[in-house]
């Protein structure tokens, strides 16, 4: 047999249109056998192409695979920017280095250029293909396909495809993205302008999300006398913006600025940096993959990380200090301090001796090996686990407050929950009377980079779980199946609704309240690492977590009994079945729970709240 030809498909927004593009490549003459490999993992719009076999990317590597990519992506982010040459404005700024700042997005993109080259090397050695060509829009893939291949004398080439949708389509959707970013930026410039003008008073700068859980939660804050709140708000969200501009009672700033045209690339300091850097042979030797020099395959990387997050980083952490300076805030309350935004925050706080204060926002992905130390001076913990983690990995004790999670108190007044539950399952079309699982996705489409590359290829592969779920459904016709779609989902609801058309039991929700959905659930299925599989032991749901990502559970919720665990799409359908039929496996789950949620949540008592309120008046009142 001779020696095939691989295609190499990079995420492509809509398959659909671009399956006429694929097959022309494919239809060309040729001697040798064709093998398409996919990182859109719905490959059916190709059943046309005359390819002998169809591979997703994701079903070429194993579990020991991931553990040595996440070795190796760890290896080279954990202290890269050490060998930087260090130049005040662009590595640092009064004092704050910037490398740890952009460690969490570095870890990322390493971790998804290393599991690229991973699937080509593997592509490579089972087939020995006598040529390579690889398709994408935007080369995602950073041409690495192209690059290991001539490395190891395959020939190759990369082809474009661009989704055309008419110049007037086109020009309306850039027009209005252009027009949406500079109505942001010209109100960020006056909100952020008018903040450091501010006089100093008694101010706690705060995340406008926490500010609303919180207000929410707890009435109002009269109890907080005497204190200003400065709200802050991340991302060209337009309607964050508006919002805030009609409650005059508070100040918000814009403290996270996304660089929105690019200017680095015209202003010039970073770019002539980086120009500068990569010609350094010295540095480059400090990117090693698989005990060779790897400089070409993460060039890109560094380059992005310097001439776009380090500048943003630059101008966040100038604005942050002068803010600080004009304001004095007496405590910073973020939600995280991993990412880069809000650790640009705590680190500005702490160069002008302002007090930063966590309260945590998600469950600790455990299984994870991408750790890295938090800075801020305290944080307020759901539960034991929690600190029992960052103790490991850094973190002083001294640092944590455990009080639970604010979101939990409503679970201690769940009666709420059973009011709101007809309302609820009418407006979704549901029906009122009939047994429902609920299945908690996590995003079907994320929308820009996908968060999860360091665990799928594809932006879409939520979908990988959507056919077990239509299983369920035939398999259980006297139950209904409500899908509940992730706040951050990008894909239309009605969409998803049509293409569930064929079955009469399944029903969508998109904002509707995550308590009274589970509440009213007898069977919840969600991911291994989401937060909401918490709140299903707490309400006392049998739970099936899902881990789809080929690395160990990344919350033990399966080895503390009070979960099954499913690693296998295939396999959910049995999971179902037997949850539904031996009632002795819920009485297991049951026993544990209590135990689980005194670790993860503390006490659902309904005063989390209120520990939290107390936590930031002691705060202010140092």
């Amino acid at each position: 047999m001779s020696r095939p030809t691989v295609i190499f498909l990079d995420y492509i927004e809509d398959m659909e249109r671009a399956a006429p593009f694929i097959k022309k490549v494919c239809d060309k003459p040729r001697k040798s056998p064709l093998i398409i490999v996919s990182s859109n993992f719905d490959t059916r719009p190709l059943a046309e192409c005359p390819a002998s076999e169809v591979v997703y990317f994701d079903e070429l590597l194993t579990r020991e695979d991931y553990e040595f990519m996440d070795k190796e992506a760890f290896s080279l982010t954990r202290n890269w920017y050490t060998k930087l040459k260090a130049q005040e404005g662009i590595t640092e700024y009064q004092g704050i280095q910037f490398g740890p700042l952009a460690e969490d997005k570095a870890q990322r993109l390493f971790s998804f250029v290393i599991k690229r080259a991973e699937i080509v090397l593997k592509i490579i050695k089972k087939y020995h293909p006598q040529e390579i060509i690889l398709i994408g829009q935007n080369n995602k893939l950073r041409g690495l396909p192209v690059w290991i291949a001539n490395e190891l004398k395959v020939s190759s080439r990369f082809l474009r495809y661009r989704q055309k949708d008419g110049f007037a389509i086109e020009a309306a959707k850039k027009l209005c993205r252009c027009i949406l970013d500079m109505t942001c930026d010209i109100i960020d410039y006056w909100a952020r302008k008018a903040a450091v003008i501010r006089k100093p008073q008694k101010t706690i700068l705060i995340d406008s999300r926490l500010y609303d859980e919180l207000k929410d939660l707890s009435g109002d804050f009269s109890s907080l006398n005497g204190v200003s709140f400065i709200q802050f708000i991340k991302g060209k969200n337009a309607r964050i913006r508006q919002r805030l501009i009609k409650t005059t009672k508070f100040l918000f700033v814009p403290i996270l600025s996304d660089n929105s045209f690019r200017l680095p690339q015209i202003s010039g300091i970073f770019l002539s940096y980086w120009r500068r850097l990569k010609r350094d042979r010295q540095f480059q030797k400090n990117f090693i993959y698989r005990n060779s020099a790897g400089w070409e395959i993460f060039k890109d990387i560094i380059g992005e990380l310097i001439i776009y997050n380090f500048s943003r980083i630059n101008k966040n952490t100038r604005f942050l200090l002068k803010l600080f300076k004009n304001t004095k805030p007496k405590l910073i309350v973020v939600r995280e301090s991993l990412r880069e935004e809000e650790r640009t925050i705590v680190f500005a706080a702490r160069q002008k001796g302002i007090t930063s204060l966590v309260i945590q926002h998600g469950l600790l992905s455990e299984g994870t090996l991408f750790y890295t130390k938090r800075y801020p001076d305290k944080i307020a913990l759901w539960g034991k686990a929690g600190m029992d983690w960052l103790k490991r990995h850094g973190n002083s004790e001294t640092e944590f407050i455990i009080t639970g999670k604010p979101l939990h108190d409503l679970h201690y007044f769940r009666k709420d929950y059973k009011k709101r539950r007809e309302d609820l399952l009418s407006k979704i079309g549901a029906d009122t009377g009939k047994d429902t699982i609920l299945y908690l996705a996590a995003c079907f489409k994320w929308g820009g980079d996908n968060l999860f590359y360091d665990v799928y290829d594809s932006p879409n592969a939520e979908y990988i779980a959507l056919k077990p779920i239509l299983d369920i459904a035939r398999d259980f016709p006297d139950k209904q199946l409500v899908i509940k779609m992730h706040p951050s989902d990008q894909i239309d609801p009605e969409a998803l609704r049509q293409s569930l058309n064929d079955y009469s039991n399944i029903f969508v929700a998109r904002d509707d309240d995550i308590g009274t959905l589970i509440d009213n659930s007898s069977l919840v299925i969600t991911s291994c690492f989401s937060s909401a599989a918490l709140d299903a032991v707490i309400l006392d749901k049998p739970l099936i977590a899902l881990n789809l990502y080929k690395r160990k559970n990344l919350i033990p919720f399966a080895e503390n009994g009070v979960a099954l665990t499913v690693t296998r799409a295939a396999d959910l359908p049995q999971a179902v079945k037997e949850i539904v039929n031996d009632k002795e496996i819920e009485k297991s789950f049951a026993s544990n729970r209590q135990r689980f949620i005194e670790d993860y949540a503390y006490r659902v008592d309904g005063q989390a709240t209120e520990r939290v309120l107390k936590l930031i008046k002691e705060e202010i009142a140092k």
